[in-house]
């Protein structure tokens, strides 16, 4: 008698060890599935019920900025496209069978183009007439081809008009074309000039040197 009911307590007290198990490791995994819908929503805030993974804030932020570097490449592109169009509109000659180079130099810099093929005399001579118009407008404080070619004031225009009565602006011929020379002592009038044929350099895509030169 006393052996049937040791064994009946001792599978009451299995039961019971079994039933606390259960309930730990139901906890366990409770715990586990809130954790890892926790991650989930740590890496993107939207469930996949509410919206797909491509509606998720951070993947929309990751497209939207590739999106806008390829819209940026774009814009620069489109820019630089309507630059060359309105130079050859305002010049007078082809932007692609000519060269142009701004270069930076100790008492100021120099506006130069040149034809790409020495035969090609009809750009070249186009050249020179558009080059000796700039210096006398230069000279005479007009700067509208610049601001109609690039479609604003470019940096350091207002400046060197201020200063216009310390610029010298002199038109040079050379074997492809020419050039306009631009010098001065002052150097607030300088640092303005630079500023300006930067601009051109990038704008123009030339790849002259950003640094001054002999």
């Amino acid at each position: 008698m006393k052996n049937h009911k040791f064994i009946k307590y001792f599978a009451a007290i299995i039961v019971a060890v079994g039933t606390i198990i259960s309930v730990i490791y139901a906890q366990q995994r409770d715990t586990k599935t809130t954790q890892t819908k926790s991650d989930s929503n740590a890496s993107c805030p939207m469930t996949q019920k509410d919206k797909s993974h491509e509606d998720c804030p951070l993947m929309r932020e990751n497209k939207t900025e590739s999106e806008a570097r390829k819209e940026d490449h774009t814009n620069h592109a489109d820019h630089f496209a309507k630059v060359n169009e309105r130079g050859e509109k305002e010049m007078g000659f082809s932007q692609t069978k000519t060269a142009h180079h701004f270069l930076l130099m100790k008492d100021g810099g120099a506006i130069e183009v040149e034809v790409k093929d020495e035969g090609d005399t009809a750009s070249r001579d186009q050249i020179r007439s558009h080059l000796t118009y700039i210096a006398q407008a230069f000279t005479g404080n007009d700067f509208e081809t610049p601001l109609a070619v690039h479609g604003q004031i470019p940096p350091g225009v207002p400046k060197i008009k201020e200063l216009s009565k310390v610029i010298k602006y002199e038109y040079q011929e050379t074997k492809n074309g020419g050039r306009v020379r631009i010098s001065t002592s002052n150097a607030e009038a300088l640092t303005a000039i630079y500023e300006f044929l930067r601009f051109q350099i990038k704008d123009h895509q030339t790849g002259d040197s950003l640094e001054v030169g002999n």
